[in-house]
């Protein structure tokens, strides 16, 4: 099976990212899997380029380093395959502005701007443009990039991001894309958003850093180790991340079972 899957160079690399999405793309690599740096993607926010170019190699830098073989699977930047721009603009040209300004990413970070680029409206656009390009049966997404895939899905006869037929679109047609599952609890904790250093755990982190941030995050006051969203959500936090990081579950984690303090 075909699978596509893209990541933006938009900063050091924290866990979430690893847990969310490069560790399952060094378990799944395959031949016919395309890892891409979506640096195209990134143009929507404001950033230099040199900013953007240093990211974007420190970001195929750190794929590598995490364990993707280029002999096995496809890792690239999008900006040097032009045929992903080309696909955008012709399905720019089909695409159905009403559908597109329903996004609910693009209404939520539109609202928050004085003024957006046009491409965090046509974003989805090129999203469908290379899932064609690759013919990806999957495609594995975070939970904010579902409704853009869907869009993409829904279309009748082919992955375009508008409702067209065939006749008005001959040039590409692909297998439906399945979304990946391919998420991440963890990732959802975490933002290089966050103003304090201690929002994030960075791939690259000293030891001693990370210990430092692990110590100072919000658990719960009854000294007791057990797993409960509802209840003990700062201690179900790190015992989440720490399971992702075994491969268990929270309920399973040694952490969970044999830890009395934290």
């Amino acid at each position: 099976m075909r699978i596509l899957s893209g990541i933006q160079p938009s900063g050091t690399m924290h866990i979430g990212n690893y847990l969310g999405a490069v560790k399952q793309w060094v378990a799944y690599q395959n031949p016919e899997a395309f890892y891409c740096v979506v640096d195209l993607h990134a143009l929507t926010l404001e950033i230099e380029p040199e900013v953007l170019r240093e990211q974007s190699l420190d970001c195929v830098a750190t794929l590598l380093a995490a364990g993707i073989d280029p002999e096995i699977a496809t890792v690239f930047l999008q900006s040097h395959v032009s045929v992903h721009a080309q696909m955008g603009w012709l399905l720019e040209c089909v695409a159905n502005f009403g559908e597109l300004s329903r996004m609910t990413q693009f209404k939520e970070k539109a609202s928050r701007q004085k003024g957006y680029r046009v491409g965090l409206l046509t974003y989805p656009v090129l999203m469908a443009g290379d899932i064609l390009l690759y013919d990806a049966e999957q495609v594995p997404v975070g939970d904010d990039q579902r409704q853009h895939l869907e869009l993409t899905v829904n279309s009748p006869s082919v992955s375009t991001t508008a409702s067209v037929s065939p006749s008005r679109c001959r040039w590409a047609t692909c297998p439906t894309p399945r979304r990946g599952s391919w998420t991440s609890r963890a990732e959802r904790k975490m933002s290089k958003s966050i103003s304090s250093p201690l929002g994030s755990i960075y791939l690259f982190d000293e030891p001693a850093e990370i210990e430092k941030k692990i110590m100072k995050a919000v658990t719960d006051t009854d000294g007791e180790v057990r797993f409960g969203p509802e209840e003990e959500t700062g201690l179900s936090n790190l015992l989440e991340i720490f399971s992702s990081f075994d491969n268990s579950t929270p309920q399973t984690s040694p952490s969970a079972t044999s830890a009395t303090a934290i």
